[in-house]
């Protein structure tokens, strides 16, 4: 908890690593979330794709989607988690990339009306600002972050999305966005808890990754993954900004895509295709087909 207040096809292709389970978990449905986008060709949101014209395959095979909502366009309540653990300290990109999403956060705050929430991720989860629409506020909060401790990211996010829960309102669309190099070393719960918990609170949690923790970055795929979030990896100050941008873009005109499948898979490769012609089907990380796209 919180200690304080195309006719023509156009495929995508996405990669989930398999997450290790108990064995008595090995025999139960697993949920899946693929979250795309779906652009036309001037890079607008498509927001009216219907089931019938989405097919998806995993590992080949042909599987029925439970449902396809979008996202996109409704004014969001954001929940910016920051990581100020020790391990921040050393980070040259940490300020950098705080900086960045504050600014998307502030356009759209400005613009569409959402709102943003911050929580400081150490040892424990700390809210130093409620909901706000006021940048001033926004940046007096993050301004306090001093890194040291330990990393509670698990219960952070648990604790973000039962809040995102007990505040959710008719109109509003829910994301938390963490500013993290992925690693816990302090949680109650455990990566698999944390798993279970936001597969099923319907809330995308989107991660930008800074350092080089690859452990870390393995469980923040699979939360993202998990939830219908994404990931952005921040390797320079320059990508800071722009990986911000394509992180909020791409949540702009998301769609989440849900089926179920054997939990015995150690990894799927799912194939997303539209028959709507002129539409670009576009990952977390923008990749995209092109040359399927009608002229």
């Amino acid at each position: 908890m919180f200690a304080r207040m195309k006719n023509i096809m156009c495929a995508l292709f996405v990669f989930f690593a398999g997450i290790s389970l108990p064995a008595a978990d090995q025999a139960k449905p697993e949920l899946v979330l693929i979250s795309i986008a779906a652009e036309d060709k001037s890079h607008n949101a498509v927001a009216d794709l219907k089931l019938e014209e989405i097919s998806l395959k995993d590992n080949g095979a042909p599987v029925a989607p439970s449902s396809f909502v979008y996202v996109g366009a409704e004014p969001k309540d954001w929940i910016l988690a920051i990581d100020a653990s020790g391990s921040m300290r050393k980070e040259r990109l940490w300020r950098p990339a705080i900086e960045a999403a504050v600014k998307q956060l502030s356009l759209l705050m400005r613009q569409r009306g959402d709102r943003v929430a911050v929580v400081t991720v150490q040892t424990d989860a700390f809210i130093d600002q409620d909901f706000t629409s006021d940048e001033s506020e926004i940046r007096a909060a993050v301004g306090k972050a001093d890194p040291r401790g330990g990393t509670a990211l698990y219960d952070a996010v648990i604790a973000s999305a039962n809040y995102l829960v007990r505040k959710r309102q008719p109109g509003r669309q829910q994301v938390i966005w963490v500013i993290t190099d992925g690693w816990d070393n302090s949680s109650m719960h455990s990566l698999e808890q944390t798993l279970d918990y936001v597969s099923g609170s319907g809330i995308p949690v989107f991660f930008s990754l800074i350092g080089n923790e690859s452990r870390g970055m393995k469980a923040a795929q699979h939360l993202a993954n998990s939830s219908g979030g994404s990931i952005s990896r921040l390797k320079g100050n320059g990508a800071c900004d722009e990986q911000s941008k394509k992180l909020v873009d791409f949540a702009d005109h998301e769609y989440v895509i849900a089926f179920s499948t054997a939990s015995d898979a150690r990894s799927h490769r799912i194939r997303v295709t539209t028959s709507r012609t002129g539409v670009e089907l576009i990952d977390s990380d923008r990749s995209v087909v092109r040359s399927n796209v009608a002229n």
